[in-house]
C-alpha cells in the first residue's frame, strides 16, 4: 500500500494526517482490515441443510 491508500483509508476512520504519518504500517494495515471486516467485506457463508440422502453420499 501506498501513501495514498494511508491517507484514503485513515480519513475514513476519522484520523488526522499526523495521526495517519505517525502511525506504523503493521498498525494501519490492521486497523484497514478491521475496517474492511466491519463493513462487510468478509464473504458470508450460506448454510445450506442437507438430506439424509446426501449425508449418506458424503461417506
Amino acid at each position: 500500500m501506498c501513501l495514498a491508500w494511508f491517507l484514503f483509508y485513515g480519513r475514513m476512520l476519522n484520523m488526522s494526517r499526523r495521526e495517519i504519518m505517525a502511525t506504523r504500517y503493521g498498525e494501519m494495515l490492521d486497523m484497514v482490515s478491521c475496517f474492511a471486516i466491519y463493513n462487510g467485506a468478509e464473504a458470508k457463508k450460506k448454510k445450506r441443510k442437507l438430506s439424509f440422502d446426501e449425508v449418506l453420499a458424503l461417506r
